[in-house]
């Protein structure tokens, strides 16, 4: 289980996220018939891009940036807006907004319910893991004592 101090954090910059997502949802996108919302439409973007932004910090601190949830944000990004070098607002952006306030409530109830993978318990896991193996492998070259200290040590 992760701490409560960064469970608190977590929980608070994802709140803060899900407001902001939900601030530009009233808002319009029709730049293309309307010149005047154009302005707007380019706040909207920006806002949705430094949500995505919050987004993507946070999910590489908590599961890392081989992760299947860092790596199904980008694709979310990509599939709303294409490459990153694509100006893009309207209907786009109103796609990614959605797509961000699925995946953010998904992360805010990953929090909520501890199911964020504890690194602690994993490393630990593996260190543990390799000192069973070094004392098998010991204990199999005939070496009762040093297979014994290093099981000891689990």
């Amino acid at each position: 289980m992760i701490s409560t101090e960064l469970k608190a954090q977590y929980q608070s910059r994802t709140k803060q996220i899900q407001f902001e997502l939900h601030t530009v949802r009233g808002s319009t996108y029709r730049s293309e018939s309307n010149p005047g919302h154009e302005r707007l439409n380019s706040i909207i973007g920006i806002k949705i891009e430094e949500c995505y932004g919050g987004m993507l910090s946070l999910v590489e601190a908590i599961y890392g940036r081989n992760s299947t949830q860092y790596m199904h944000l980008g694709d979310i990004r990509q599939r709303s807006l294409g490459p990153i070098n694509k100006p893009s607002f309207g209907p786009d952006f109103e796609r990614l907004r959605d797509a961000l306030v699925g995946f953010n409530s998904n992360l805010m109830n990953e929090i909520e319910f501890n199911f964020i993978p504890n690194l602690y318990r994993t490393a630990a896991g593996s260190t543990f893991g390799d000192f069973l193996s070094a004392s098998r492998s010991a204990l199999d070259d005939g070496m009762k004592d040093v297979a014994s200290v290093l099981a000891s040590a689990v």
